[in-house]
C-alpha cells in the first residue's frame, strides 16, 4: 500500500468527514472507495465477518444484518443463525437456502453469522428463471461451467449452539 498527501478544499474535508461518520469507516476507505470509483479502477476484495474457526468452534449467532453485509457486496456465501442453511448473495439480493432446499428471500434486519461478500462484476450475462429450489440452482450452475459432471451436496442443517463436525456443517459444491 501507498500513502499520498494532499490539499482538500474545505467542503471536501467536511464530505469526507460525514462520510465516515455514516459508514462508521476510516479515511483510507473512504478515499479508496471514491479514487476507485473515479478512476475506474476496481478493488478486488472480500468482506468476511467471523472466521471458520468461530464456525467449527460452535459460534452460530449473528453478528451482522444482511442489510449493513449488502453494503459491502453485491455476490456472497455464508451461513444462518445456528447453521439455520445457507446464505446466498446474487446481484445484491440476499437468499436463504434450507436443509429441504428450499429458497427464500432474506429481509434486511435478519443476523448473519457467518458471511463473505464481494463486488461482483460479469464477464458474461445469461436471463434465467427465478429459482426456487436448491436443485434449479444447481441445473443453473452446470450450465455456466461448461466443464462436464459437477455434484452439489446439500449438508447444512440447523444446530442450536451444540458443536458439529464442520465437515457435515458446510454445504459443498465440488468442481
Amino acid at each position: 500500500m501507498k500513502s499520498v498527501t494532499c490539499n482538500l478544499p474545505d467542503s471536501l474535508y467536511k464530505a469526507l468527514g460525514e462520510r465516515m461518520e455514516t459508514d462508521n469507516a476510516n479515511c483510507d476507505h473512504v478515499m479508496s472507495m471514491a479514487l476507485s470509483q473515479y478512476l475506474r479502477k476496481p478493488i478486488h476484495t472480500l468482506f468476511q465477518v467471523s472466521t471458520s474457526a468461530a464456525l467449527v468452534e460452535g459460534l452460530y449467532q449473528g453478528a451482522v444484518q444482511v442489510s449493513r453485509l449488502l453494503g459491502h457486496g453485491d455476490f456472497g456465501l455464508g451461513m444462518f443463525i445456528d447453521l439455520d442453511g445457507e446464505m446466498v448473495v446474487l446481484d445484491g439480493v440476499c437468499y436463504q437456502v434450507s436443509s429441504t432446499s428450499a429458497v427464500a428471500k432474506v429481509e434486511g434486519d435478519r443476523l448473519i453469522p457467518y458471511p463473505v461478500v464481494t463486488g461482483f462484476k460479469a464477464g458474461f450475462s445469461k436471463q434465467i428463471n427465478p429459482l426456487d429450489s436448491y436443485s434449479k440452482l444447481g441445473f443453473c450452475l452446470r450450465g455456466y461451467s461448461g466443464e462436464g459432471e459437477h455434484r452439489f451436496r446439500r449438508e447444512a442443517e440447523r444446530h442450536s449452539g451444540a458443536k458439529v463436525n464442520s465437515s457435515r456443517s458446510v454445504a459443498t459444491l465440488v468442481w
